[in-house]
């Protein structure tokens, strides 16, 4: 593994050249990803990777129990053999391309983890099970692990960000962009270089695509998995000496051209190393476990219960205003199951109504089915309004929503937010990501277990192995 202090500028300069058609793009991003190392990251890129990291096992660890990442797991059992990887669900091991699948699906079952807009995608909840499962399975190092993970996340962010949110309106971009992080991310943690690390990208390309139809069906969580077990197997087939269309990105019928109208903005591209997603743009860490787009309305929900002390049974109706964004993914007025009601604005405004909460403890099918819990999701009313923010708003703010109360006794209050709490102009705290993790965590293990996950995914960077890292995790599993 090449240490070269300068190596970042290197990549670059040879990005930045006038002729940097004459090398495939996925060679300049493999020359990046595959030559990473921890010492090379400023200490914020490194802080915010660890918040992501942070974060998605907590809630990996609260999707585990979950019946379809139960049922994922189970297959993996029947269908792959046991290897060194950690399957959260179950704690037993397996070989990595069944544990980043089973992993995949418990990190998005739950749709509470982070969000990145350089793309409009979840990325860690892809690029993280198929690095913890490679580096794993090689025995490699935590700081590997930290570096392969901000190694996936900035090509899928780079690649977002070059595609435009053009290539967001159709395809789900979690799993399209995000089996190519991850087979970035599981190359650099298997450590297979420039060369086998472009090819693993190469082959991803063509392992991974899916529509943004999925949105509140299995298909969603399971589409997470999918993309991380297609960004492993990509890298271990690059490791055995298979290769991809290096052009793949750039061709005349590659990715731009067939899937996105040939948009293809490669100065963006050439900011990898330089620019980072994780860091520049930020990642929005959810409050909420349900779709990003949810997220602003129940906060001003839950802050007009605080400023108001009303009840339940006080409301006549809410309406809430939203941004076409938040219009289009939340489809399901009146959700039939826990997938659908992840997806939907009136369930989680119900939950706020009914318990003065919306957290992991509402979603169960029991809270779902629940009469009176109905009652309060059949006072909400979802309405697009194009309006919300400004036009030059729109990028700033894409999820807003506008909150009206209406009494029994006539009475009415507005509420409006334009960027909920955990969007990167408004992040969460370390202390608040903390809870959150814990909350998350003590579905799956006692609290103890759980603050000490916690400790060691904060001292990735310190030293340690892959393999020690979910030991405990596992032996409490297999009790």
């Amino acid at each position: 593994m090449r240490k070269d202090g300068n190596l970042i500028e290197v990549v670059q300069r040879r990005l930045e050249r006038k002729d940097v058609s004459e090398q495939a793009l996925i060679q300049c991003l493999a020359s990046w990803s595959a030559n990473l190392s921890v010492t090379q990251l400023d200490a914020d890129v490194t802080h915010a990777a660890t918040r992501a990291i942070v974060d998605t096992v907590g809630v990996m660890m609260a999707g585990a129990n979950k019946p379809l990442s139960q049922r994922v797991a189970r297959m993996i059992e029947e269908d792959c053999q046991p290897g060194h990887a950690t399957m959260f669900t179950g704690g037993t091991s397996r070989k990595p391309t069944g544990a980043a699948f089973a992993n995949g699906v418990a990190a998005h079952v739950l749709d509470f983890d982070d969000t990145c807009y350089d793309g409009i995608l979840h990325a860690s909840c892809v690029i993280l099970p198929a690095v913890l499962a490679c580096a794993e399975e090689a025995d490699a190092t935590t700081a590997d692990i930290l570096a392969a993970f901000v190694a996936g996340s900035e090509v899928t962010y780079a690649l977002g960000r070059a595609l435009t949110d053009v290539f967001w309106g159709g395809w789900w971009t979690t799993a399209t962009l995000g089996s190519i992080g991850a087979a970035a991310g599981a190359a650099r943690a298997l450590d297979l270089g420039e060369a086998r690390s472009a090819h693993a990208m190469a082959i991803a390309i063509s392992l991974t695509f899916g529509t943004r139809t999925l949105l509140g069906t299995d298909t969603n969580p399971i589409g997470a998995g999918t993309a991380a077990q297609a960004g492993v197997r990509a890298a271990l087939l690059a490791r055995a000496g298979a290769s991809g269309p290096l052009s793949a990105i750039e061709h005349p019928i590659g990715l731009a051209a067939v899937f996105n109208r040939g948009v293809l903005d490669r100065q963006k591209m050439s900011q990898i190393g330089q620019y980072y997603g994780l860091r520049d743009s930020g990642i929005a860490f959810k409050a909420y476990p349900a779709c990003s787009g949810t997220q602003a309305a129940c906060q001003a929900v839950q802050e007009l219960l605080g400023r108001h002390h009303f009840k339940a049974q006080d409301v006549k109706t809410v309406t809430c205003r939203v941004s076409p964004l938040v219009a289009e993914n939340l489809r399901y007025s009146n959700p039939s199951n826990l997938t659908e009601a992840q997806f939907s604005l009136p369930f989680a405004i119900g939950c706020l109504l009914k318990y003065g909460e919306f957290s992991v403890r509402q979603l169960k099918d029991e809270v779902l089915k629940a009469p009176e819990l109905r009652a309060e999701v059949a006072k909400v009313t979802m309405l697009r309004a194009d309006d919300i923010v400004g036009a030059d708003d729109v990028d700033r703010y894409p999820e807003a929503a506008a909150i009206t109360v209406e009494f029994h006794d006539g009475r009415r209050i507005d509420h409006k937010v334009l960027a909920a709490r955990g969007m990167p102009s408004d992040p969460l705290s370390d202390i608040e990501l903390r809870d959150k993790f814990m909350n998350c965590a003590i579905e799956l293990v006692p609290s103890a277990l759980a603050e000490s996950i916690y400790d060691s995914l904060w001292q990735l960077d310190r030293g340690g192995y892959a393999r020690e890292l979910f030991a405990d995790l596992r032996a409490r599993l297999a009790e």
